[in-house]
């Protein structure tokens, strides 16, 4: 459907613009586009970053026609050409992203039975395909590190924190392809990260023990709206992280992620 509303619009677009030697003029001097990228616009090999909210398997584009094309939807003029516009308000609506952030405190048990409140802070990005989380924070106290406030931010979804040899261990995996590439294009796709001298330290999967596997914090990422907070009952529940639409993949550590990213 994106696809074809795209194209529908693009190719109207030329269509009308090549009847137009002012308007044609003025689209190539703003954007600086020769022949060759007029007619692969025409039909590009779409694949936009948006999609890979909810297709990680989709890689971007490496070819710069897809620059091209993003800036002729939004400059190029069709005046006496009134049947595209129809289609301008579905293809904005296709490339709309809103940015939002949620927060909220989460009862965490650790796997010596301490049951600790942790911050939780998502940064998400909103569009027709659906929501993706792009920045996480996590922040908490333990006694091992005197009760300071400690805080951990990457462009990962966190799904474990712990204490492993008397230092805080967070377990992290990429959302979605974008991050996947972002950091490396680990197989498999997870991190560890021990806190060291004040500092985070990224580990390889191979550094991540296997008593470390499990997750512990919420897998939604995302706490449901009315909710205030996510106790120990309310997200080992069959609604949140025992819901039988999880599979084995995200709920604990499997090379199994990485298969169909590659």
């Amino acid at each position: 459907m994106s696809r074809n509303i795209i194209r529908t619009y693009v190719t109207n677009s030329l269509i009308c613009a090549e009847t137009m030697t002012s308007d044609i003029n003025a689209i190539t001097g703003i954007l600086d586009l020769t022949p060759e990228l007029y007619a692969g616009a025409i039909n590009p090999p779409i694949s936009f970053e948006t999609a890979q909210i909810t297709n990680p398997t989709r890689k971007p584009h490496k070819s710069g026609h897809i620059n091209a094309l993003m800036l002729l939807l939004l400059f190029l003029p069709i005046s006496g050409c009134t049947d595209h516009w129809k289609h301008m308000e579905e293809v904005r609506e296709l490339f709309r992203v809103e940015h939002f952030s949620k927060e909220w405190p989460e009862e965490v048990q650790l796997s010596d039975g301490r049951i600790i409140e942790v911050t939780q802070k998502r940064r998400y990005e909103k569009s027709v395909h659906g929501i993706a989380a792009r920045e996480a924070w996590l922040r908490f106290r333990l006694s091992e590190t005197n009760f300071l406030e400690i805080e951990w931010h990457e462009n990962l979804s966190p799904m474990r924190l712990d204490v492993l040899e008397g230092k805080p261990f967070i377990v992290a995996y990429p959302p979605t392809y974008r991050e996947y590439v972002q950091y490396g294009r680990p197989k498999p796709a997870y991190f560890g990260f021990t806190y060291e001298n004040s500092q985070w330290l990224r580990l390889p999967y191979a550094n991540i023990p296997e008593s470390q596997y499990d997750a512990n914090l919420l897998i939604d990422n995302i706490l449901p709206e009315g909710m205030t907070k996510m106790t120990l009952i309310d997200k080992n529940s069959k609604q949140f992280n025992n819901h039988r639409a999880l599979g084995k993949c995200a709920k604990r550590v499997s090379e199994e992620r990485i298969c169909s990213w590659e």
